[in-house]
């Protein structure tokens, strides 16, 4: 049986921290705690857009950006558990081609899927304390994405399913950012709080 839900999805990110050493090279710090090294010729520079910051572990949080500063997305979508595992389907509009993307969140204990298909398709795995990689297909081409989760926390209610992922997001297996992503299923005629 399905039920209709309303998704919310709200992120935040923010240029993976450094630490400089005599020799040139910089370390890297993964929200699970392992350690990156690579050398300062490879380093990223920020972006001016790029700021937020990650629940959870210390070396990914950037103190100067509130949460409110993130946006959050809803969307109508369809709900349904089958054979110990959460469901959720809804479709968005892409931003820059306006064709329907369709996606779909699958959960079961520690383990989220993100699988979205149209002008955008990926298979997005996060898992605690791991690290999975994906190819992010859009129609300017494709590129190897990687989440190197630390935390995840799942809490279940009756009116509501809450994701917290915090996680260091890599292309082409450079880190690039530290990440933190709430997601919410709420059951049909309940209110959002957006002040959370």
């Amino acid at each position: 049986m399905t039920k209709d839900v309303l998704v919310s999805i709200k992120g935040l990110h923010s240029a993976v921290p450094r630490e400089a050493h005599e020799d040139g090279r910089s370390d890297l710090s993964s929200p699970s705690g392992r350690d990156i090294r690579m050398s300062e010729a490879k380093g990223h520079s920020r972006s001016s857009e790029a700021r937020g910051h990650s629940r959870g572990s210390d070396r990914n949080t950037n103190e100067n950006v509130a949460p409110e500063d993130a946006v959050e997305v809803f969307s109508p979508g369809k709900y349904y558990f089958r054979n110990g595992k959460h469901y959720v389907e809804y479709e968005e509009p892409d931003d820059n081609t306006g064709e329907v993307i369709k996606t779909r969140i699958t959960l079961r204990d520690r383990h989220l899927e993100v699988i979205r298909k149209g002008s955008v398709s990926t298979k997005m795995v996060f898992e605690e304390n791991r690290k999975n990689t994906s190819w992010y297909n859009t129609v300017a081409g494709s590129i190897l994405t990687g989440f190197d989760v630390g935390k995840m926390q799942v809490t279940e209610s009756e009116e509501q399913i809450e994701i917290l992922v915090d996680y260091t997001l890599e292309m082409n297996y450079e880190p690039v950012a530290a990440c933190s992503i709430r997601i919410r299923i709420l059951a049909h005629g309940t209110v959002p709080s957006l002040r959370e």
